[in-house]
């Protein structure tokens, strides 16, 4: 119920941004600013990139507010609009994952333990990027952002059968390339 009255108030906020409302456009901001991000860093791996996303998507709802279709949550379609504009980055500078090797020697523990989870979300990220592109951005928007099944379908454009069949074959795959690093894993580096 929670969220119907939150999509009521986005329908209202949204009337207010057409009438070209900016405290309205701030709320919506505040409100969907770091899924936006979220999403595409996930895609992207580059902050900067990432915020110039955020910053484009918002800019795309204060231009076209009449393009949200009630219909749907105002959410998918914010973060449709930054997966198509990431992919749109990934294109055009055709994405090159560069992972840095990490030379730190410590001898405390919580500094070992950072480093090692670090190691494992980079292996993992890793891993992810390198799965088929619709593959990559289905296990990104239901893993790393939350999102339910039926959300991340609309956000992909794709009916939910699809989007679970895109699921399985991820994870099958990203189980598989992961079984080589299984070392790596279990913490034995």
């Amino acid at each position: 119920m929670q969220a119907t009255t939150k999509n009521i108030c986005d329908q209202q906020l949204m009337q207010q941004i057409c009438q070209g409302n900016e405290k309205a456009l701030s709320q919506i901001i505040d409100r969907y600013m770091h899924d936006v991000f979220r999403m595409s860093y996930h895609l992207l791996d580059d902050t900067a990139k990432a915020e110039d996303i955020t910053q484009d998507t918002f800019i795309t709802l204060w231009d076209k507010p009449e393009k949200w279709q009630p219909s749907g949550t105002l959410k998918s379609w914010l973060l449709r609009i930054a997966r198509n504009k990431s992919i749109d980055e990934i294109r055009k500078r055709k994405l090159q994952i560069n992972i840095e090797d990490t030379n730190i020697e410590s001898n405390d523990i919580k500094q070992d333990t950072h480093i090692f989870n670090r190691e494992i979300s980079t292996l993992l990220h890793m891993h992810v990027k390198a799965l088929p592109e619709r593959q990559c951005e289905a296990i990104t928007i239901v893993h790393f952002l939350e999102c339910s099944n039926t959300e991340a379908a609309s956000i992909m454009n794709i009916s939910v059968n699809a989007l679970e069949s895109l699921l399985a074959r991820g994870r099958r795959k990203l189980r598989l390339s992961l079984k080589n690093n299984k070392d790596i894993i279990k913490g034995e580096i």
